[in-house]
């Protein structure tokens, strides 16, 4: 796996392909674990609370305005690109964030999680979905600093780091994938992790979400 340092985070990629497997990576993180605890929301003040609450949307939408955020930042760039849109899957959204999750938690970042059942982006699709896509590409980063990170103009200055690697510029903008989840876990300091996880169901299924 190649790894490329940004000033403020990681960022990595991955992509597989049946029946030939290929995998490519560079190794680029942003950090989201974990809800604030109050007594670290606290120590932010109103303007940490209110950052916080944006971001606990995912508890009860399913998909946070930061995760939408980064979303709509994906479509522009396929656009722009001329490729077609790709779909938000809410069931992706929860596999990509458990991983966000999980790189929290277990105090890492990459594509490879140190949990056998969950080792690789296609085994972890596979665990929720019960078969294996024909592609599954993944962008991961992590995001750090003193002061609390997870806010629109960070996460705007993440995906940019993503595009600016053509690796994961080419996850984003892959004419065959179809749809994306994207999940975000915040630590008590606001640092926080994406995970953009992109599908390809079957060659024969053009635009056919995953929840079909």
């Amino acid at each position: 796996m190649g790894i490329k340092k940004a000033r403020a985070g990681l960022i990595g990629r991955f992509s597989t392909q049946l029946p030939a497997v290929a995998a490519c990576a560079l190794a680029s993180v942003v950090l989201l674990s974990g809800w604030p605890r109050a007594d670290a929301l606290a120590k932010h003040g109103a303007d940490g609370k209110k950052r916080h609450a944006n971001a606990r949307g995912a508890a009860a939408s399913e998909v946070s305005p930061f995760e939408l955020q980064l979303f709509a930042l994906i479509n522009k760039e396929r656009k722009e690109h001329g490729v077609l849109p790709l779909k938000l899957s809410p069931r992706l959204s929860r596999v990509a964030r458990r991983h966000s999750e999980e790189m929290r938690d277990k105090g890492y970042m990459g594509h490879i999680s140190p949990v056998p059942a969950r080792s690789t982006p296609r085994k972890r699709f596979k665990r929720t979905f019960g078969y294996e896509p024909y592609i599954i590409g993944e962008n991961v980063a992590r995001r750090a600093g003193p002061q609390w990170c997870l806010t629109a103009g960070k996460i705007e200055k993440t995906h940019q780091g993503l595009m600016g690697s053509a690796h994961h510029r080419e996850n984003i903008i892959r004419p065959e994938f179809q749809q994306v989840g994207i999940g975000i876990s915040v630590n008590d300091s606001g640092h926080y992790w994406i995970t953009e996880l992109f599908v390809c169901v079957s060659a024969a299924t053009v635009n056919v979400s995953p929840d079909k």
